[in-house]
């Protein structure tokens, strides 16, 4: 056989390879491969930030709408995950500094409320007609979490106990049996929900008013996860991050971790609580994964300010060092595919990032405040 030949014939090849490959990695959809059949066990990977997002950002809050579509907030303003990827919204972020938001919550892709804290007072954002605008800019106080159970139904806490609620066209101040600031609240339906603060304040809402509950220890909660209209979770401190409500009352729970707890997110099944690391907890038996690198940003090591749960196999998380922490369970059929490798690694190659100390400012601690 001729070079000439030998050499066509291995172009050819390579050609059927390529278009073999290419076959492959064209009927997957990248957006939708969390729930291939073929896949690898689910683990914990280093996203990176969205992009476009500004170095000295750090991520305070995300919340998903469905498996491939979310919004997650920034120091500096909001980003969405589409079919690229995480972008960051430029267009939002003289709204952060005007108006700083720390909580939303999506009701679905064309509808959402977020609030937060600034100049003395409160803020409300909404999103309407694709774009984020200022609600309300001057609220009397500072407002924590948002919680919304519909378009017409929605909740919010803040300073000094401070509860409002949206009942479809405005925001109302409610009744509270505290003074304690409330920094979460958690709705399981229009007629249960919890919200918890400082001094181990924890309320529940029995569908008519809210009503102050005996708490176990703690001198602050900062994050409450109702599963059931008898069943909730808590996360806080100092020195026992994790709390169950079940069978009429609170106690303190046995876990793996030892490190400091500050998001839950997930469901009566399964859930997930982050912080220095995180725990998972599947069918009544909690596991304790670290973070998959460590990252360090500003001399700071990384800890995930908040969790949000999807489904088993995608899960998100995000934190001082403004990167994203995705669980997912990679296909094998895309990592067999080489074609498809450097967008698999752009998107998942874990890494160690060291940001200059001056370029990234310390994002503030929850500090508890007496009342």
């Amino acid at each position: 056989m001729s070079q000439p030949s030998r050499t066509t014939s291995i172009i050819a090849t390579l050609l059927a390879i390529g278009m073999v490959l290419g076959a492959v990695v064209s009927s997957i959809n990248f957006g939708a491969s969390r729930r291939a059949t073929a896949q690898s066990t689910p683990a914990w990977y280093n996203y990176g930030a969205p992009s476009g997002q500004p170095p000295s950002a750090y991520i305070l809050d995300i919340d998903m709408i469905g498996g491939a579509e979310g919004w997650l907030i920034a120091s500096q303003g909001l980003a969405k995950l589409e079919s690229s990827g995480w972008q960051f919204q430029t267009s939002t972020v003289s709204l952060q500094l005007e108006a700083p938001v720390s909580s939303l919550d999506m009701l679905d892709p064309s509808n959402g409320w977020a609030v937060g804290h600034g100049n003395g007072g409160g803020t409300i954002w909404r999103f309407q007609d694709n774009a984020w605008s200022i609600f309300d800019a001057s609220y009397p106080k500072e407002l924590h979490d948002v919680d919304m159970v519909s378009a017409s139904d929605g909740w919010a806490v803040g300073l000094d106990g401070h509860i409002i609620h949206f009942d479809g066209s405005q925001w109302l101040q409610v009744q509270s049996p505290t003074s304690s600031h409330l920094t979460t609240i958690s709705m399981y339906s229009a007629t249960s929900g919890w919200a918890a603060g400082d001094n181990g304040t924890m309320l529940h809402y029995d569908g008519t008013s809210w009503v102050l509950q005996n708490f176990p220890s703690g001198t602050y909660i900062l994050d409450v996860l109702g599963v059931s209209s008898n069943e909730a979770w808590a996360v806080g401190g100092p020195s026992e991050p994790l709390f169950h409500y079940s069978a009429g009352g609170w106690t303190v729970v046995s876990n793996p971790s030892s490190m400091r707890l500050f998001s839950l997110s997930g469901s009566a099944s399964e859930w997930w609580a982050a912080g220095d690391e995180f725990i998972h907890f599947s069918n009544g038996t909690m596991t304790l994964e670290g973070l998959p690198e460590t990252l360090a940003c500003g001399g700071f090591s990384d800890w995930m300010s908040d969790i949000e749960f999807v489904d088993d196999n995608n899960v998100w998380a995000g934190g001082r060092c403004g990167e994203l922490r995705h669980y997912t369970g990679l296909p094998r059929d895309l990592i067999i595919a080489s074609s498809y490798l450097p967008m698999l690694m752009s998107r998942y190659e874990p890494h160690t990032l060291a940001r200059p100390a001056a370029a990234i400012p310390a994002p503030p601690m929850v500090v508890p405040r007496s009342p």
